[in-house]
């Protein structure tokens, strides 16, 4: 992070560009990392951003948006060389772009000319404070930058850990005293707090109102403020501070908070759709137990750990029998009731009408006794067609995944033609 802010922002890792675009414009500061431009804005009153598609990448939109939350008045322009027009054209959230090198020096009389700054609709966030000049915090940057990268280790992670993450981010800042992630829609409790006992209802409230203002704090009673990213549904998540400073150090410090607020919402949309996505692709919409795609990945992994720890797993498998449609009319209801017996064990859906249940350590007598049970259930469940029962155990039966599938399904078939299940 650079010790002092400069008028004029340059974000990029490009070398070349870097060297052309200060050519242009000596003013400027260069950055390698979007995370310590934000920093700097999030304290300092900036004129204008200079940046280039590959420094803004796919969160492209995230970042801007977080740069328009910091400094409502500055332009943002992208820099590209010709090949990049493309994508500096879809980058939607951008005031102009300009060609490197064609277009420097439009590119410098634009970052230079007060009359070029991006205005904001009267009486808008900052309108009356656009004119003045904020003096550099080094304390506070430094806790913005401090954030930023705290939570951007969280990235990859789930929601709730990012979540959690920005909650203890935001809750080190100076005249914070509580911070939570917060929703509407009825969710009684936040998502995350860094004071489980703070009241959070006045915010919980205020983001279930209708036309509630977004991509900016909104005082909610007394000492409480929300933030609601743009878009943000009825159901959140947003996120409330709590701070006991006076209105216009609480103005300072949440317009620093703002940036790592809204790069930290960002991550956690982006980090719901993935989950969202993920659950679409590893469950299994007929049954609602694992796909065949996520026990295909977790099966060669449970038997690595076992052959690491030396003990067992076993593979049951239960199938309906007879007529197809009526089999096919019965797998939801076994679904539900291995669900009830087997609470302990992975359950999937490894075939066209073969369920699976995955035990891990578990003893053979117990297991054995499990399956056994479950048969009686499935007995008296009266469904339309019988149920076929197996198991086979590695390292007993297979010495890999395949192999334990392959023992697994020939005794499957042997219970199929006996109408008993072949526990081994």
């Amino acid at each position: 992070m650079n010790d002092t802010s400069g008028d004029i922002i340059l974000l990029t890792r490009d070398d070349e560009v870097r060297r052309s675009v200060l050519d242009a414009v000596p003013a400027a500061r260069p950055y390698r990392y979007a995370l310590e431009a934000l920093a700097d804005m999030a304290t300092v009153r900036v004129r204008a951003l200079v940046t280039t598609p590959a420094a803004l990448g796919y969160r492209a939109q995230a970042i801007l948006r977080a740069a328009r939350t910091a400094q409502p008045a500055s332009l943002v322009c992208v820099a590209c060389r010709p090949e990049d027009e493309p994508q500096a054209m879809k980058i939607a959230d951008a005031d102009d772009y300009f060609l490197v090198p064609f277009g420097l020096g439009d590119l410098a009389r634009a970052v230079s000319g007060g009359a070029a700054v991006r205005q904001t609709e009267p009486g808008g966030p900052g309108d009356d404070r656009d004119a003045e000049q904020v003096e550099p915090d080094n304390t506070l940057r430094a806790a913005v930058y401090d954030g930023l990268q705290a939570i951007a280790r969280t990235a990859r992670q789930s929601a709730d850990r990012i979540a959690d993450q920005m909650v203890k981010a935001v809750a080190r800042f100076d005249g914070v005293t509580a911070t939570a992630v917060v929703a509407g829609g009825g969710q009684p409790a936040p998502l995350a707090a860094s004071h489980p006992d703070a009241d959070w209802s006045a915010a919980i409230e205020a983001l279930s109102r209708p036309g509630l203002p977004q991509e900016q704090w909104v005082r909610v009673d007394r000492r409480t403020w929300v933030y609601a990213p743009d878009g943000t549904s009825h159901a959140g998540p947003a996120v409330a501070v709590c701070t006991e400073s006076p209105p216009a150090a609480a103005e300072h410090l949440l317009g620093a908070l703002a940036t790592v607020v809204r790069v930290s919402l960002a991550l956690v949309g982006a980090a719901r759709d993935r989950e969202a996505a993920l659950k679409a692709l590893s469950t299994d919409s007929e049954t609602g137990l694992a796909s065949r795609r996520y026990i295909d990945h977790y099966l060669p992994a449970v038997c690595r750990l076992a052959a690491e720890g030396r003990r067992e797993v076993t593979l049951a498998l239960v199938s309906p029998t007879g007529g197809a449609a009526e089999a096919r009319m019965s797998l939801a209801p076994l679904a539900a009731l291995m669900r009830e017996s087997f609470p302990s064990a992975k359950l999937a859906r490894l075939g066209e009408l073969e369920l699976v249940a995955v035990f891990a350590g578990m003893a053979g007598p117990a297991l054995a006794s499990q399956l056994e049970a479950f048969a009686a259930r499935a007995d008296e469940a009266a469904l339309s067609v019988p149920v076929a029962i197996a198991a086979a155990t590695f390292p007993w039966h297979a010495s890999d995944t395949s192999g334990l599938v392959k023992a697994a399904r020939s005794h499957l078939a042997e219970s199929a033609r006996t109408g008993r299940p072949v526990i081994q």
